[in-house]
């Protein structure tokens, strides 16, 4: 292991974006899930960076009700210029790609879809 990590960190965050609730309703990125670590990290001066294991995502569609989403988490979610959502439309990064020496933290955002395998039914 390098004497010094890097100030960088990687969230993982679900690919899959399917059809889990009774309802018809999809799951996917629990938005807050992936969100509240990325304040923090940046807050803490790491750079942050998100991948999945396609490099495409789907939000859960219960983490965008006003039950899980409301006040500055919504007014995050609706500024398309928020360093989150930028990193998130623009720059999400493919599992594939990735080097494991650049980061010096990892953090997996579970969420309903981590947990799911639409394979086995």
């Amino acid at each position: 292991m390098p004497e010094k990590l890097p100030r960088k960190a990687l969230i993982a965050i679900s690919s899959y974006h399917g059809v889990i609730y009774p309802d018809g309703t999809k799951t996917g990125l629990f938005y807050t899930e992936a969100l509240h670590p990325f304040e923090v990290f940046t807050q803490a001066g790491f750079e942050v960076e998100l991948a999945t294991e396609t490099g495409t995502y789907g939000v859960d569609d219960l983490s965008l009700t006003e039950r899980f989403l409301s006040g500055d988490d919504r007014a995050v979610f609706d500024d398309p210029e928020h360093p989150f959502n930028v990193a998130l439309n623009s720059a999400l990064r493919k599992a594939a790609d990735l080097r494991k020496e650049e980061y010096g933290l990892f953090f997996a955002s579970a969420g309903h879809a981590a947990l799911y395998d639409p394979h086995r039914g």
